[in-house]
């Protein structure tokens, strides 16, 4: 999932709240209204910004959250002596607020954000996308235009820390984050010190200039930019990487997965373990293979949020990934076994449409008890 947002001087009121509350919990006696209003005001800019974090929340936590908000707000106007009550509501709706948990929620949610740095004076621009995976995080940076990266480490280094690496609760150094840069004429690694000084450059193999750019598209495709995806191949030769590409797709899904595979084995459970346990699955399959209808039961009752059906109407296979719709040459299964392919739907209106007809089949299926 990938959020676009400019930073807006949101360690400023971590920083706030990170002492009001511990004020609170010391009874400091330099806690007051003007601070709470203080508080409440910067708390109100965040929600009404688009935040990388706080936008992953449902809509119900959203509403509890601007609730508690304004709650105290009004309390802080009509009652300001009753500080414990004010403080209580703004903790409780500082979730997701707190650099340890947008970093927890960064890494449980496979979160993205893509955004640009510009640097010596916008004589250079480059694009970048942080990214997690397996709870790993790694940044990527393109260089678009102008002074190279090579040339200005250190600044677009800063830059994209402070701007934001930092308010996800991460730091470039201190966690060992992997760098890697598709430069004007190179791809290579970089790493430096705390003060983002004495880098050092690894060139990557071509291997890893192929990862880089499949990553790329990728993160692209997932990330509302599915008119620049193209088709893929994978060869025989290619089957863990072919491998990785389902599971990229089923670790960025959010929302919902629905798969139509006329062939189901034990094994799709065994992808569908790295799904966030918030995401909803669905499978529409014809023939579940040996034990994988049992194995299917068994998940459903353990996970949750998972449903799966049976159609003998069944022929291509499609996934779903909440609005991105691809068509499969293989089974899941064991893809990347044979040669075999991934379209993207690029055109919107058809991919609609294929979700809806899947979507009809799928209510008039009974659910397997």
């Amino acid at each position: 999932m990938e959020i676009r947002f400019n930073n807006s001087k949101r360690g400023n009121l971590l920083s706030h709240i990170k002492t009001l509350f511990r004020n609170r919990s010391s009874n400091h006696p330099k806690t007051n209204n003007a601070e709470i209003v203080k508080i409440v005001d910067k708390l109100q800019q965040t929600y009404y910004g688009h935040d990388p974090i706080i936008s992953t929340f449902s809509t119900s936590r959203l509403m509890s959250n601007i609730d508690l908000i304004c709650r105290a707000y009004s309390i802080s106007l009509t009652r300001p002596i009753d500080t414990s009550y004010i403080l209580s509501k703004l903790s409780a709706a500082s979730i997701g607020i707190q650099p340890e948990e947008r970093r927890e929620i960064f890494l449980s949610k496979n979160l993205n954000i893509r955004n640009e740095v510009s640097y010596w004076d916008n004589r250079g621009q480059s694009v970048f996308y942080f990214c997690s995976y397996g709870n790993t995080p790694y940044l990527l940076i393109r260089h678009e235009h102008g002074t190279s990266v090579m040339n200005a480490t250190e600044s677009v280094l800063e830059s994209i820390q402070n701007s934001s690496i930092e308010e996800l609760g991460f730091h470039l150094v201190r966690d060992s984050i992997s760098i890697f840069v598709k430069d004007v004429l190179s791809y290579y690694k970089v790493e430096v010190d705390e003060t983002f000084e004495n880098p050092k450059w690894e060139d990557l193999t071509d291997e890893q200039q192929k990862w880089f750019n499949d990553e790329w598209e990728h993160l692209d495709s997932l990330n509302g930019e599915l008119e620049v995806e193209s088709p893929l191949f994978f060869g025989k030769d290619r089957p863990y990487t072919a491998y990785k590409h389902i599971r990229r797709l089923f670790m960025r899904t959010t929302n919902e997965l629905f798969v139509v595979d006329p062939y189901v084995n034990d094994d799709l459970f065994t992808m569908f373990e790295i799904v966030p346990a918030s995401v909803e699955i669905r499978l529409l399959a014809s023939n579940y293979q040996k034990d994988s209808k049992v194995i299917a039961k068994r998940f459903r009752r353990e996970r949750g949020n998972f449903d799966f059906r049976q159609s003998n109407k069944l022929h291509d296979r499609y996934l779903f990934c909440d609005k991105h719709c691809y068509l499969f040459g293989s089974s899941l299964n064991n893809f990347g076994a044979l040669p075999t392919t991934i379209v993207p739907m690029h055109d919107r209106e058809l991919g609609t449409s294929v979700r809806r007809y899947f979507d009809e089949m799928w209510r008039e299926c009974d659910t397997i008890t």
